[in-house]
């Protein structure tokens, strides 16, 4: 053989956002959420959305220092290690600053993933899409997320049309 026939392959795996149809979401707490349909958060759909007042200027929702977020059931364990998240590209205002995220697998006892939570950095007044967020890895069923931080203005409402959860 002189080497001209030299071949090699080498795999590569592509681990694309999870499949997302199958997720239940639910809000917590379940008062004060006006636009909820949940599904919109996962429906690939930029234009639908949720919207999520803030505590402070909600009269109907829960006091401020109460948990605000949302839940979802993935449908079986994941072992995830980023998120992506799309505000309503249409509101320049109110946006989430800082999330917690915890996970479960029997959707009663959550254990924090990232403990100081994740701060989110972007350009006031710009059009948002927080891409590919690091996670600690974790391997959960359901995954709580909460709005620790937002931008104090003049907005009463976060409003959010796309989460994705994924492994790279």
């Amino acid at each position: 053989m002189d080497g001209t026939n030299i071949s090699a392959s080498c795999p590569v795996t592509v681990s694309p956002d999870f499949y997302r149809k199958e997720w239940q979401m639910e809000v917590t707490p379940k008062t004060g959420f006006t636009g909820a349909d949940f599904p919109n958060l996962i429906d690939d759909d930029i234009t639908s959305f949720i919207s999520i007042p803030k505590p402070v200027r909600h009269t109907d929702g829960p006091p401020e220092g109460v948990p605000w977020g949302f839940i979802i059931d993935l449908g079986a364990s994941k072992t995830f290690n980023y998120f992506r998240l799309s505000h309503r590209n249409d509101q320049l205002g109110l946006r989430v600053r800082k999330l917690s995220f915890s996970g479960s697998n029997d959707g009663e006892n959550y254990t924090p993933i990232d403990p100081q939570g994740i701060s989110i950095q972007y350009e006031p007044q710009s059009f948002l899409t927080i891409d590919d967020q690091p996670l600690a890895e974790s391997t959960y069923r359901y995954v709580k997320i909460i709005f620790d931080e937002w931008d104090k203005d003049n907005n009463s409402v976060i409003q959010i049309t796309e989460f994705y959860l994924g492994r790279k």
